[in-house]
């Protein structure tokens, strides 16, 4: 999965999934956000507390179609302290063992991801504690 969304969408979706999830709770997976990027512009955000589901779906740039959860608070404060206007990257790599989603903004909206990394304009947070979705 790989998708690009501004931060102020992402952030606003976040806000309304996540306000469902518990902060302490005796299943693992509840205290996840479900992304899927799905074919065209379109992501989704899922959680639930298996009494409420809540669904938000966002127009974003998809590149490749897929699905991971991560934490939901986690994931919430991570996208709330980056700056204003940046733009975030969101990537699943599904090939390792273990699920991972990379996190990366950007500022300078007319270069691309890799001349931002090469200037040092960037920055990458990465997930580890996913689950992989099939």
């Amino acid at each position: 999965m790989k998708l690009t969304i501004d931060r102020a969408a992402l952030l606003k979706s976040l806000a309304h999934v996540q306000s469902v999830v518990e902060r302490r709770n005796t299943i693992p997976i509840l205290s996840n956000i479900l992304i899927e990027a799905q074919d065209g512009d379109t992501v989704s955000l899922t959680a639930t507390d298996m009494d409420l589901d809540m669904v938000d779906r966002v127009t974003c740039s998809v590149s490749l179609p897929g699905s991971v959860t991560a934490p939901a608070h986690t994931l919430y404060d991570i996208v709330r302290k980056l700056p204003d206007g940046a733009s975030v990257e969101l990537t699943s790599e599904p090939e390792k063992e273990r699920a991972a989603l990379v996190l990366w903004h950007w500022q300078d909206k007319r270069l691309q991801p890799q001349q931002q990394v090469e200037e040092g304009r960037d920055k990458n947070f990465s997930f580890t504690s996913l689950y992989r979705v099939a």
